[in-house]
């Protein structure tokens, strides 16, 4: 066999050796893995590079060592069957688990160096090998051509997305910018040369065939900061987060998950649209290398390390000084807005740590009593993305007067979460959304049963239906809420292929599921007993309404994608396509309702009508929704019409989507059952709303207690898997005249048990101060 199979085969064999403890979950003796969790699929493509990369160096440079004294006398088909048997042994020792973590990789350093001395030593050479690092050395002080070009734009490229993360921080002073973008900028040239570096040595180990791909995964860089650019900027999240939502599941149904967030593309559009990126990315870096040739660009390896070094230094210089004169709350913001930080600096700590245990309500069967007699019909209407302000007489005027005559008096109303799939299963459960992914896990186990409390439903007499406009496929909420078709719900209606609606324009399914459920009700006669879910999404963006409807704000905007960063006019006339889809929706609520007092049916039926979460219009610099808990993303309508007998109910000055569903059980059932998060509405008591999520965005921020006007922000490692968790930390509480200042974890203890006396009891088993730690809370 030649050095080039040997080689190849060699290096291939480290690719794999490298993976090896992220593939098999080794624990290393920190504490820590290299992977992180399901929630973090884009930081576990960079981790499988990362390592990837280092172990084929390592067993790629053992590859040029034993060539080069050894290729002319045959001895070196010997070492390479010799270090292709180690490296094999020591991958499968990882993978069975008797090497892990970093004795994994120090035994498999240790062979590559043991390899190499034999190699030479055993035949005398022990000379050549000290060549051999001499020569290393002398490529390291030596100038070598480079893409030069390429390296720059990469430079143009952070500094241009981080200047606009950086601006887009609202109320910093001038002073504040210039710091920050000094530091970014000295953090930018560490980057950019470790990025070099660690190209170089890859090309340097690899095999002159796979140097293509070391440049094909290089090339995705320009593309990926551009994506983060227009995500931070459309979405409020930035790209790695992105793509941490998918997680490996998300991957395998890229379509539907797509299609859930808005975005409808084929699985062939996809592939295409990737392949011509991959081409077009190749034919610009060899573009840009031919430039590179042309310029005569060369650069020393070591200058590459003095710019790494030059660049944390400055960058911890500025850091160090601006801890003495920029706000805490600045500090933070600067914090979350950037993952990579190379400074050699503390972060600031949280303001206090709590070792927690998280309550698992469940609701079951039993908890109602089938031998009630009285059971009103139920109708909620989900409105997608309906944020609390847009409930006014000039946008959805029906609504409003719904929510002045008729309605239960709510005067602020917190969502579950930011998410719908997360806020649909809070407010179903009345359980903290962080409980969904364990439940779910509960339904697949258990072929898709559908969700408990629906079961309590129909076991208390009720019969359960469901019209969706959209695909429940999206994080497989169909199955996981509502089960199989016939099983636990009558009738599911969804977008799916053999329903009538699946071919039709979005307000065309929303009028065609209106007529559906009329028709159904119609035939079912004036019997109580009935329990229906319709979902209108029409307001999700793009924003849609029907091609009949005349829209009351115009001019509005024309676009099909979000402006990145819209000028005030821009702003206004997306602002207007968001409140004409609301007024669309506005009209087909009105419809419903006139049609249930047509048939005598208004009067005695409970018809709930909600947001399942906000929608930012670039409030806090962004987009939609899934990015923060602040108001714009989580203060929803929701209105609540009991029957007339029952008068409209008391005044609540904060409501929770988690309270529905005990109000409900308590008017329909007489009591107010204990297996739920939430509190009744019937009774008149102010209590704290609490919101949770797992998608931050840039705050970091996944849980949120609301009460009186007083706010608490909390955040944890591992927000993404939307789990309970055992360590909490203290963001910030923010009061009506702004944040509120604490000096110690003991005064967090206190002003929580102030501002939010009933939330720790509510959803805690434990709730412990601990002392605060560093920013360990960090991704």
């Amino acid at each position: 066999m030649t050095f080039r199979i040997f080689h190849s085969l060699l290096w291939l064999g480290g690719l794999f050796y490298g993976v090896v403890p992220f593939l098999w979950k080794h624990e290393f003796a920190s504490g820590g893995s290299p992977y992180l969790g399901e929630s973090h699929f884009g930081f576990h493509i960079l981790i499988f590079i990362g390592l990837a990369a280092t172990g084929s160096f390592l067993w790629g440079v053992l590859a040029r060592f034993l060539n080069v004294e050894l290729l002319h006398d045959g001895a070196y088909k010997r070492w390479f069957l010799v270090a292709l048997l180690s490296q094999a042994l020591i991958s499968a020792l990882g993978i069975i688990g008797v090497l892990t973590g970093y004795t994994y990789y120090l035994v498999g350093l240790s062979a590559v160096v043991v390899l190499a001395w034999l190699a030479f030593s055993r035949r005398g050479k022990t000379a050549g090998l000290v060549n051999q690092a001499l020569s290393f050395g002398k490529w390291f002080i030596r100038s070598h051509p480079y893409n030069g070009v390429f390296y720059a734009l990469i430079l143009l490229l952070l500094l241009w997305q981080n200047y606009f993360v950086v601006t887009d921080i609202k109320g910093a002073g001038f002073w504040f910018y210039v710091s920050l973008m000094l530091n970014r900028f000295f953090n930018l040239l560490a980057i950019v040369g470790a990025l070099y570096l660690g190209i170089q040595l890859s090309i340097l180990s690899a095999p002159r065939w796979s140097r293509a791909v070391v440049w094909m995964i290089s090339s995705f860089i320009p593309l990926a900061i551009i994506a983060d650019y227009m995500m931070v900027g459309m979405w409020n999240t930035n790209f790695i987060d992105f793509v941490n939502r998918f997680g490996v599941e998300g991957l395998k149904n890229i379509e539907d998950e797509l299609a859930g967030g808005g975005v409808p593309v084929s699985l062939l559009s996809l592939l295409a649209g990737a392949l011509g990126t991959i081409a077009g990315l190749g034919v610009l870096i060899y573009g840009m290398d031919r430039l590179s040739k042309r310029w005569k660009m060369s650069i020393t390896p070591l200058t590459a390390v003095v710019v790494i070094i030059l660049g944390i230094l400055g960058a911890t210089l500025e850091q160090q000084i601006g801890k003495t004169w920029k706000q805490r709350k600045d500090v933070i913001r600067e914090q979350n807005e950037f993952d990579v930080q190379l400074a050699i600096s503390d972060n600031l700590p949280p303001l206090a740590g709590f070792d927690v245990e998280f309550r698992n309500y469940s609701l079951e069967p039993e908890d109602v009593d089938p031998s009630v007699a009285t059971k009103p019909n139920i109708y909620m209407i989900y409105i997608e993305s309906f944020r609390a302000d847009a409930l006014t007489p000039e946008i959805t005027p029906y609504l409003y007067h719904l929510q002045q005559t008729d309605a239960q008096p709510l005067e602020r109303v917190w969502s579950c979460s930011n998410g719908t799939h997360l806020s649909w299963f809070g407010t179903f459960t009345s359980r903290l959304p962080l409980h969904w992914a364990d439940d779910r896990d509960r339904c697949r186990e258990a072929g898709w049963p559908g969700l408990k409390v629906f079961h309590a439903w129909k076991s208390g007499g009720y019969e359960l239906n469901v019209y969706a406009t959209g695909a429940l496929a999206y994080r497989k909420m169909g199955p996981h809420f509502f089960g199989i078709e016939g099983d636990l719900f009558k009738r599911i209606r969804e977008k799916k292929a053999g329903d009538p609606i699946n071919d039709k324009p979005l307000s065309e399914r929303e009028v065609m599921l209106v007529d559906a459920l009329e028709k159904d009700i119609l035939q079912r006669g004036n019997i109580d007993g009935v329990f229906n879910i319709l979902a209108l999404d029409s307001s999700h963006f793009y924003y849609q309404w029907h091609k009949d409807f005349k829209p009351p704000f115009t001019p509005y905007y024309q676009g099909k994608y979000m402006p990145a960063r819209p000028d005030a006019e821009e702003l206004q006339l997306v602002v207007n396509k968001y409140h004409n889809a609301l007024a669309w929706t506005d009209t087909l609520v009105k419809r419903f309702c006139e049609f249930l007092k047509q048939e005598g049916l208004y009067d005695d039926a409970i018809i709930i009508v909600l947001g399942d979460h906000g929608e930012e219009l670039q409030d806090n610099g962004g987009w939609l929704h899934v990015s923060s808990l602040e108001d714009e993303q989580v203060r929803v309508p929701m209105l609540i019409k009991w029957p007339k007998s029952a008068g409209r109910g008391p005044t609540i000055k904060d409501a929770s989507q988690l309270d529905l569903l005990p109000s409900l059980i308590e008017y329909i059932y007489g009591k107010v059952p204990q297996g739920v998060v939430g509190r009744s509405l019937w009774k008149k008591s102010e209590h704290t709303a609490i919101v949770t999520t797992a998608y931050c965005g840039k705050t970091n921020e996944a849980m949120l207690f609301a009460r009186n006007g007083y706010k608490a922000y909390f955040k944890w490692p591992d927000y993404g898997d939307c789990r309970p968790k055992n360590k909490i930390y203290l963001s910030r509480i923010v009061g009506p005249d702004g944040d509120v200042e604490l000096e110690s974890p003991e005064a967090c203890m206190a002003a929580i048990k102030k501002y939010f006396p009933d939330a720790p009891a509510r959803i805690f088993k434990k709730f412990k101060l601990e002392a605060p730690e560093k920013e360990s809370t960090r991704r």
